[in-house]
């Protein structure tokens, strides 16, 4: 990974962190920034939307992450039993880490 695309992805984990304690409209970029220690314009260097295109950024990553999951999940799959097996399974997980998120968004 390029220190470019660690810097992005320290800007998208801190921005995470931040969304989830303090809500999204009440961290400003001026936290944002303050947090990560970089000048105030590099923000916009990586994301020139702000914080709408950094938000929608998380949000991509997490569904990404859980289409990935869904489709190792059923790369073995061979008969319908097996199917019915995994779709339960994933759904089961799913509901678990929503239920999981939700607790955490609580808090």
């Amino acid at each position: 990974m390029t220190k470019s695309e660690q810097q992005r992805e320290n800007i998208l984990a801190v921005a995470r962190e931040m969304f989830a304690s303090k809500g999204f409209e009440a961290t400003t970029t001026r936290e944002l920034n303050n947090r990560l220690d970089i000048a105030d314009g590099l923000l916009y260097y990586y994301f020139p939307h702000g914080k709408k295109q950094i938000l929608d950024t998380i949000i991509k990553q997490g569904i990404q992450t859980r289409v990935n999951s869904i489709d190792v999940a059923f790369s073995d799959v061979t008969d319908a039993s097996a199917l019915t097996r995994k779709l339960v399974s994933v759904f089961d997980n799913m509901w678990d880490l929503f239920a999981d998120q939700g607790s955490a968004v609580d808090q």
